[in-house]
């Protein structure tokens, strides 16, 4: 027990300035006994004194409202967004920590393609086309454009040891690429075109006429598939389908997922990214023109398998009435 005096001597020094050392120093007494003599209600309560919180209740509850309001907006959710909404006066990080501690966590958000119900109907219509028009799938000929780029994908990834740093030059706007048109047949044909600078509608009729051109030499029959890009639906365009009796097979609009060629492009990207970020886009194309060789010596089996497993996407599209199937 501390006497009285003792208690009166502490109440001085600690109305003087002194910390709770110094007076511990000079009476010769534990820190802890002059700290509860000084503040006794914190021992009483069990509590430690610390400081009081930088961001209320009340405050917590106006920064919720303020995430739910520019949720509801479609905005991107930021810490300066929610400071600017809620004027408190408080740092950025200050507002982070407390959306932490409301469970929320700032994550990178994944693409997806959004169907509203006509695109659902329409696509789960051309699919019940094809079965009525008896679509022959090994006659179709999938055809889509792809960017490949020097610094590689943004999703690249590889396993490392947990004490190696390992890192990727990052260049200004990626450094640049090269955009490819392709085509593939359930053969094993597949087919790689350099485009020229921004896709137009001149010289996507060049690259669809040399296509055309080959497929003629290679195939009694077939029917092309192209997506509903502008470039691909331009006067110029239909306009030589027309003339040249050209099969097409209407397609659906957001619906990458049943084109078989954006399979055969994951794996080119595998073997293109593979190695190294490319210096130069002569390295790059190079690169491009080998993983498509690739393809077709090593991969005409997994084309055939792309094609005799498309019903089995039709009947996942019905049983998902419509929406993306993978």
């Amino acid at each position: 027990m501390v006497s009285e005096d003792i208690k009166k001597m502490i109440m001085k020094f600690s109305e003087a300035g002194k910390s709770a050392a110094q007076i511990s120093k000079e009476l010769s007494i534990p820190r802890s006994t002059v700290r509860s003599t000084i503040k006794p209600s914190y021992k009483k309560k069990g509590l430690h004194p610390g400081p009081s919180p930088v961001v209320s209740k009340l405050n917590e509850k106006s920064i919720a409202e303020a995430v739910r309001k520019i949720r509801k907006s479609g905005e991107r959710i930021t810490s300066k967004k929610v400071l600017n909404r809620t004027r408190l006066q408080v740092s950025t990080k200050t507002i982070q920590r407390t959306l932490r501690k409301c469970n929320m966590r700032y994550k990178k958000i994944p693409q997806k393609i959004e169907l509203n119900d006509d695109h659902k109907r329409k696509r789960i219509e051309i699919a019940k086309q094809w079965i009525f028009d008896g679509v022959q799938f090994k006659n179709v000929i999938f055809t889509d454009e792809k960017k490949f780029n020097l610094d590689g994908p943004d999703n690249f990834c590889t396993w490392i040891n947990e004490n190696m740093a390992l890192t990727r030059n990052r260049r200004q706007c990626g450094g640049g690429g090269i955009m490819v048109h392709g085509a593939m047949g359930y053969d094993g044909y597949f087919r790689i075109t350099k485009i020229q600078g921004n896709l137009n509608g001149t010289q996507y009729l060049e690259v669809f006429q040399n296509l055309t051109s080959d497929l003629n030499a290679r195939y009694k029959e077939f029917t092309i598939m192209q997506d509903n890009a502008p470039v691909h639906k331009c006067k110029a365009v239909t306009s030589f389908i027309a003339s040249a009796g050209i099969k097409i097979i209407p397609w659906p609009a957001r619906s990458p997922d049943l084109n078989l060629i954006e399979n055969v492009w994951h794996m080119m990207a595998d073997y293109v990214y593979n190695n190294h970020q490319y210096r130069s886009l002569d390295h790059l194309l190079q690169a491009i023109y080998d993983a498509a060789e690739i393809i077709q010596k090593e991969k005409i089996d997994v084309i055939k398998s792309l094609y005799h497993g498309f019903p089995d996407r039709i009947e996942k599209l019905f049983k998902k009435d419509g929406d993306i199937i993978n």
